[in-house]
């Protein structure tokens, strides 16, 4: 027998109703999937969350900056980077020169060829940035570029997509201009606090954000590698997703899928897709089966024409060590069963290919309501297979969802999140 969603008899309750409408919508499947742990290692690089992730040219896998666990100071924000070593399962420094960026955290990153791309994010002591920085990965050099066009304003929580020579950059959380003010988090218990909290008086930039008003955005910008230079590119219609941040975004073939996320409202687990080519956004998507919980800081990456998600946070404040796979060809949602001993429930965690490997590298979780701060951070790395999650195509779905889950809006409580993590508003 397949995977599938359990089904249940309905005496007029409607938590009843609504599982075995759950369990109509499921698609069987036979995906299984084996969990085990790196071997070794998960002391160099140290607990963390809030980090970037990629994977650049031979399969070279390159964690940057995050949270860092620190007995002594407390969460601190880290500008180190390290680089995964496939045979001892282990995590290297990489002794870097050149311009290094500031510590940060939630800054987005992407690989094109053998050049890593860094931007924007959160730091304690200067704010929210929207600087780039380009990392060789054969020099091992970095470089503070000097970039021309729109740029993003300052944010973090954003996403960062390569296709080609272009990366594609989403939504966020920062500081709002007076062009921007329909972003505004007024309205938003605890958006004032972290507007608070976050500004500092170290300089100029620290001043202007001092007095800002912070809000996500749903913002799509494109940064030419060839050119370093930025696009503002005008979407040709509007029925893209809401302002958002702590949400994923996948390149799959001329497509970028975005899914989940915090917006103004709540945590989502709707779905939308964007064509690069016409610059639409897909309003017609025929998704079947069950999708994941509403969730942000979840972690997302690209086995062949599926994308695997994985954790994350819930509307209550709930970890998830949950994994779902979304088939782009027949666009169903899929729940592998699962061997092994699974990460704990985790958020701000990332996903990684490098060869046959998926790799689910550190986050945090334990969240307390009181401190706005996650108070459990992890070091471990994770591996499944990429054949598991490719094994078999899934059956032809039990039932739909319906037009209406096309775009799921699951309201849920406005909780505002603080740094020095970046668990601030956005999450």
């Amino acid at each position: 027998m397949g995977n599938e969603g359990s089904r249940s008899e309905t005496t007029g309750d409607p938590l009843a109703a609504a599982a075995a409408a759950a369990a109509a919508a499921a698609v069987e499947n036979d995906l299984r999937v084996g969990w085990r742990r790196a071997g070794s290692g998960d002391g160099t690089i140290g607990a963390r969350d809030g980090h970037c992730a990629v994977t650049a040219t031979g399969g070279k896998v390159f964690v940057f900056g995050g949270v860092v666990e620190n007995s002594a100071l407390g969460p601190s924000e880290s500008n180190d980077l390290f680089l995964f070593c496939p045979e001892t399962e282990s995590w290297n420094v990489v002794e870097a020169t050149g311009d290094i960026p500031p510590p940060r955290s939630s800054a987005a990153m992407a690989a094109v060829g053998c050049k890593l791309f860094l931007f924007g994010g959160l730091s304690q002591g200067t704010g929210w940035m929207n600087s780039v920085f380009m990392f060789d990965t054969e020099r091992n050099t970095w470089k503070e570029l000097n970039v021309s066009g729109t740029c993003p304003s300052p944010r973090d929580k954003m996403t960062a997509t390569a296709v080609g020579c272009r990366i594609y950059v989403f939504g966020g959380f920062g500081p709002v201009s007076a062009s921007e003010e329909g972003n505004d988090s007024d309205g938003e218990q605890g958006a004032e606090e972290d507007s608070e909290e976050d500004a500092t008086d170290a300089g100029d930039l620290e001043d202007a954000q001092k007095a800002a008003k912070f809000g996500w955005f749903d913002d799509l910008f494109v940064f030419d590698t060839v050119t370093m230079s930025w696009s503002h590119p005008m979407q040709l219609n509007k029925s893209g997703p809401t302002r958002r941040a702590a949400h994923t975004t996948c390149a799959v073939s001329d497509k970028l899928v975005i899914f989940g996320g915090r917006d103004p409202i709540a945590r989502r687990n709707d779905l939308h897709v964007f064509n690069i080519e016409s610059r639409k956004w897909v309003t017609d998507l025929p998704l079947t089966g069950i999708p994941p919980a509403p969730r942000s800081f979840h972690a997302a990456c690209v086995v062949g024409h599926r994308i695997v998600i994985f954790g994350g946070r819930g509307i209550d404040n709930e970890h998830f060590n949950d994994i779902h796979v979304l088939d782009t060809e027949t666009w169903q949602w899929m729940k592998p069963a699962v061997d092994g001993e699974p990460p704990t429930p985790r958020g701000l965690s990332t996903a990684s290919v490098v060869g046959d490997q998926v790799l689910i590298f550190g986050g945090s979780s334990d969240f307390a309501s009181d401190t706005m701060q996650c108070l459990t951070y992890f070091a471990e790395t994770y591996i499944l297979k990429v054949d598991d999650l490719l094994r078999e195509k899934p059956v032809t779905a039990v039932g739909g969802v319906g037009s209406d889950s096309r775009v799921q809006q699951i309201t849920g409580e406005g909780d505002v999140l603080r740094t020095p993590s970046d668990q601030s508003a956005a999450s």
